[in-house]
């Protein structure tokens, strides 16, 4: 949260977010004539063409839709009565199971005006563009019962990819014996066997069939690892392999960078953002293989830190005295700002403690601001004096002639009372003793009065507990830790 607040303020965030566009205005009406997705066409591309270019997919791949839940106004806007969203913006996706990489990504835009987008949105036709990028490569393709037909596990051989998914019981190709029937023995299995693929009714039940294909698999072997439900090979490696991109849309709801939005194309650029963090992370992994247990959520951080970082050291300059401070803490670079209790050259200038609002000019830094009282309560701001009091004990004691030493111990004794931890009462006593004795020695003209507060009851444990590696070591020692 530092590092967000350092790099800019929430307003001007809301309105770079606010201004956000994907291309240019003036020609979009032209664009929109022939492409639905016109306002974000150039970066979707963009980004999917680089998800491509930067890494190399295994033997295996995944084809499925997802439903990005969506409910603004948008011409592509899909109802799925199956899906938990109900509505949203339906999108393909080519994955890789194994790494759950994302290497092909296409919206659905319906029927588009005739033009150079015009495309088809027939099953087959959508597989075909999507393992485009590896075709010629022998990988195999996994595909649930929408995608699957025999026209498409010939088109897919020609380009030298194999094709494993289920098929649906209503096709015409299916044979009748393959249906369900009650004649049918339980965990049963009936291959049919053809030049081109392989097809499985498997019985996981009285009167039920899972129906399987697959151009890969070259014979009727059973999964022996199943025990005794006796699945096919075909079915335990569809099911091994059918989940890619079921773990992307997973992925992404886990770590959401989306924005409440009713701008479909901000939307959809929010949800290539989580696509290519997820991308990223893997590619991580295959080039850090010492670091490959690294968490997702560390990724995240770590990936966002570097982004976020040249904004900081660029705006570090024009950042107010204490944001630049804080800064140069997080950035790990050492605070150059001087602080001095006298100008060099004698000449007047604002109070660094002051600040501008106050614009007190001055010689000298005017010792501490103190807060106004407010009757029954206090000062306006409680801790705040005693904080700047502390802040420089050197300086204080030149301004007031009080021991260093003394003020030191008070601001130790002060610490350990308000640092919400439980204080060690023997230790404690022992060092208020001390101060007492040096306070006494020192200004003898006048008596400490007594402590009225037991310090067991004001440093009782509270949620705000201060961490102790932010204690000075004296505090600590006085504490039970």
């Amino acid at each position: 949260m530092e590092s967000c607040y350092l790099t800019m303020s929430e307003k001007r965030f809301c309105f770079l977010v606010r201004c956000l566009w994907f291309d240019d205005m003036h020609d979009r009406a032209v664009r929109k004539q022939f492409d639905k997705l016109a306002p974000i066409r150039d970066i979707f591309t963009l980004m999917v063409d680089h998800f491509q270019k930067y890494y190399c997919p295994s033997e295996y791949a995944t084809i499925d839709e997802l439903l990005l839940a969506f409910r603004g106004k948008c011409p592509f806007r899909q109802y799925i009565s199956s899906k938990p969203a109900k509505y949203g913006i339906k999108t393909f996706g080519l994955v890789d199971p194994r790494t759950v990489y994302t290497l092909n990504l296409e919206t659905y835009l319906g029927v588009q005006p005739d033009g150079p987008y015009t495309i088809s949105n027939a099953s087959q036709d959508v597989v075909l563009r999507l393992v485009e990028p590896i075709f010629g490569t022998n990988r195999n393709i996994t595909g649930d019962n929408w995608f699957t037909s025999m026209p498409l596990i010939i088109s897919l051989k020609e380009k030298k990819l194999t094709y494993v998914g289920t098929v649906r019981k209503n096709k015409r190709e299916i044979p009748k014996e393959f249906l369900p029937n009650k004649q049918r023995v339980e965990t049963s299995s009936v291959f049919g066997f053809q030049k081109e693929c392989i097809l499985v009714s498997y019985c996981p039940k009285k009167n039920k069939t899972v129906l399987g294909i697959s151009s890969m698999h070259h014979g009727d072997a059973i999964d022996e690892e199943t025990g005794d439900k006796k699945k096919p090979d075909i079915i335990t490696f569809y099911n091994r392999t059918k989940t890619g991109v079921d773990l992307v849309d997973q992925y992404c709801q886990n770590y959401n960078v989306a924005r409440n939005t009713k701008r479909w194309p901000m939307f959809i650029f929010y949800n290539l953002l989580n696509v290519a963090a997820i991308n990223a992370l893997f590619i991580y992994k295959a080039n850090h293989t010492e670091n490959i247990k690294i968490k997702r959520i560390d990724f995240l951080q770590d990936l966002s830190w570097e982004l976020i970082k040249p904004q900081i050291q660029f705006t570090i300059e024009t950042l107010p005295i204490e944001l630049r401070r804080r800064a140069k803490i997080l950035l790990g670079e050492k605070d150059t700002v001087a602080i001095e209790t006298e100008r060099p050259d004698g000449s007047r200038g604002r109070c660094y403690d002051c600040g501008r609002a106050r614009d007190k000019t001055t010689r000298r830094w005017c010792c501490f601001k103190v807060d106004k009282v407010v009757q029954g309560i206090g000062i306006s701001k409680t801790g705040n004096v005693a904080r700047r009091f502390f802040k420089n004990t050197e300086k204080v004691s030149e301004l007031t002639g009080v021991d260093v030493n003394l003020l030191n111990r008070f601001s130790v004794i002060l610490t350990a009372m308000t640092s919400g931890s439980e204080i060690n009462y023997e230790r404690f006593d022992k060092y208020a003793k001390e101060t007492a004795e040096l306070y006494v020695r020192l200004y003898e003209w006048y008596r400490m009065p007594p402590v009225t507060l037991d310090p067991k009851i004001t440093a009782l444990r509270t949620e705000s507990r201060k961490p102790l590696t932010t204690l000075p070591p004296e505090v600590v020692f006085l504490l039970n830790i």
